[in-house]
């Protein structure tokens, strides 16, 4: 895994034999910077054909309800490249949490698996066995 990008809040590392992003965001992201960290992923997937992101928000702050429209559109992006899989390791705080399973709802369809996961190790497990199939 080589690292990629690095903000205050998001380190993105990119895995060249599998096409995947690991992303692993900590603390509360400003606006701006949650941004930055969601157009600087969907620059990644785009340049590299990334085919899977595995996103790590077990120490992501809670975020408002209106950094969701952007989300969503760098989905709708990404699925226009090569993304196919995303993968999450789902923080303890419950409104973190509820947001990202409304997110995985909002998202996942016939051209996106989205799985959520209490655990980094179940996460890797699934994503590992994902890797087996190609």
């Amino acid at each position: 895994m080589v690292k990629v990008y690095e903000s205050a809040v998001l380190v993105i590392e990119y895995d060249k034999e599998h096409s995947s992003l690991t992303c692993v965001w900590s603390g509360f992201a400003s606006e701006k910077a949650y941004k930055e960290g969601i157009e600087a992923q969907s620059r990644l997937v785009k340049e590299l054909g990334v085919v899977s992101i595995m996103v790590d928000a077990r120490k992501q702050g809670v975020l408002p309800f209106r950094y969701a429209e952007f989300s969503d559109k760098a989905v709708d992006e990404m699925i226009e490249s090569d993304l196919r899989y995303i993968v999450y390791v789902l923080p303890e705080n419950v409104f973190s949490r509820q947001a990202i399973l409304d997110y995985k709802a909002r998202n996942e369809g016939e051209r996106l698996v989205f799985r959520c996961f209490d655990s980094y190790e179940q996460a890797k497990r699934w994503r590992y066995q994902l890797f087996s199939l190609s």
